[in-house]
């Protein structure tokens, strides 16, 4: 018994479950399910939907799309999970023809890119209406789009780990070309545009851990 808890520790996996939770899971399930079976009843374009030049309503992603289900989306988390640790930096050179960037086993044991594409169409976490009037354990309003999710991960950081005395104040960005609310324009920065995140981290020789970290809302 001793052997088989040493043997799951020592397995990357577990830890990762440990953060990502089965109640992460099921609420993304939920909604993006749910998210998708509204567009496809809607008659028209939802309010901030987006088509783009001579797309049609439905959308044809939403036509062929079939229920997500818990171990669907486990294989398209490892299916980016993968993604990052290759070489071939750009996404749509995962699916390449190329002999020399051609990746068989994306195919062939995880997504197609067709497959891949229409998740990230439909991948849902909440709807903007969802979180109004809600509050964060800052006590700021809940993020749009991502703050159930957040304040699910952000509860896992706290759970699981207490960090040593040691504790540092970051200032993280996260890369950002497309539009967002909380996107901001930084001068004399290395990355000129992104989203920041305040965040508290253990500080010593062996251990960065990310104890908690919050999102800069403040407009700019």
């Amino acid at each position: 018994m001793q052997e088989q808890v040493k043997s799951e520790r020592d397995n990357q996996l577990f830890y990762f479950r440990k953060f990502f939770d089965n109640s992460m899971v099921d609420l993304v399930v939920e909604e993006t399910n749910g998210y998708v079976k509204k567009i496809a009843t809607s008659p028209e374009p939802p309010a901030g939907y987006k088509l783009h030049g001579h797309m049609k309503w439905l959308p044809v992603w939403v036509e062929s799309w079939v229920p997500l289900t818990i171990a669907r989306l486990w294989r398209w988390i490892a299916t980016i999970l993968w993604m990052g640790m290759q070489k071939t930096a750009l996404e749509e050179e995962m699916w390449s023809r190329d002999p020399l960037l051609h990746q068989p086993v994306l195919s062939q044991s995880f997504f197609t890119r067709d497959e891949h594409t229409t998740m990230k169409a439909a991948l849902h976490c909440q709807g903007d209406h969802e979180q109004e009037g809600e509050v964060d354990c800052d006590g700021k309003p809940m993020l749009r789009k991502i703050g159930k999710l957040y304040e699910m991960a952000r509860s896992n950081w706290h759970k699981h780990y207490i960090p040593r005395a040691d504790i540092a104040y970051y200032e993280i960005t996260i890369p950002m070309s497309g539009r967002s609310y909380l996107k901001k324009q930084l001068q004399g920065k290395k990355i000129g545009a992104g989203i920041q995140l305040l965040g508290f981290a253990e500080s010593t020789a062996d251990s960065q851990y990310l104890y908690d970290a919050s999102v800069d809302q403040n407009t700019g």
